[in-house]
């Protein structure tokens, strides 16, 4: 157990904060009309999402917003771990109903949420479709993640709820999300683009 332990440690998931950006310049510049946003629950992907769109005149769109269009209940991912199969079908329809339609319209928009990353991962041959889209990958430790989900309680009533979610947040968030980030940005370093550390603003 202690070298499991150790190995989550050095996995870096309770330590790691780097953030970086790709092609964040092609955004601000113009040349660029979509800028995604990725990283764990709690990460302050919304707030980020909303401070970019302000303050670059854009639109700033979560595709967590989207989620009523998934209607059978086989394909509910709230409160459980479901099989990579169902989750392929979740994100798949969550991606065509949701995110591509976004990515395809020609708004200048901030974009952030599940629906466009985790599709990147299952698809393949989707990939084509948000290879140069400008992106920020958010690195915020698992500890801080923690503390932006309790942070959205807003009654007191509602903590030991919160507090009952966290061992689920952190098997779903980061032992299985954060190795997808971590993929997902190997694949779409790979695929080029200028790379740069992105200093988070103070918001």
């Amino acid at each position: 157990m202690l070298d499991e332990y150790l190995e989550f440690l050095h996995e870096r998931y309770l330590i790691s904060d780097k953030t970086i950006s790709i092609d964040l310049d092609k955004f601000i510049s113009g040349e660029k009309k979509k800028l995604l946003i990725v990283g764990l629950s709690g990460a302050g992907k919304s707030t980020l999402c909303g401070h970019l769109a302000k303050k670059y005149k854009a639109e700033c769109f979560m595709t967590d917003k989207c989620k009523h269009i998934i209607m059978h209940p086989n394909k509910h991912i709230g409160g459980h771990n479901p099989p990579d199969n169902i989750l392929k079908e979740v994100f798949l329809e969550g991606y065509l109903k949701c995110a591509r339609p976004q990515l395809k319209n020609n708004k200048r928009q901030v974009i952030e949420g599940a629906f466009v990353w985790q599709n990147y991962l299952y698809f393949p041959q989707f990939r084509n479709e948000q290879n140069h889209h400008p992106t920020i990958i958010l690195g915020v430790s698992a500890l801080k993640s923690v503390w932006g989900v309790l942070k959205r309680v807003k009654a007191k009533h509602d903590l030991p709820y919160a507090i009952g979610r966290i061992p689920l947040v952190f098997e779903r968030n980061f032992k299985i999300l954060s190795k997808r980030i971590d993929l997902f940005r190997k694949l779409r370093l790979e695929a080029g683009g200028e790379v740069e550390e992105f200093k988070v603003p103070k918001l």
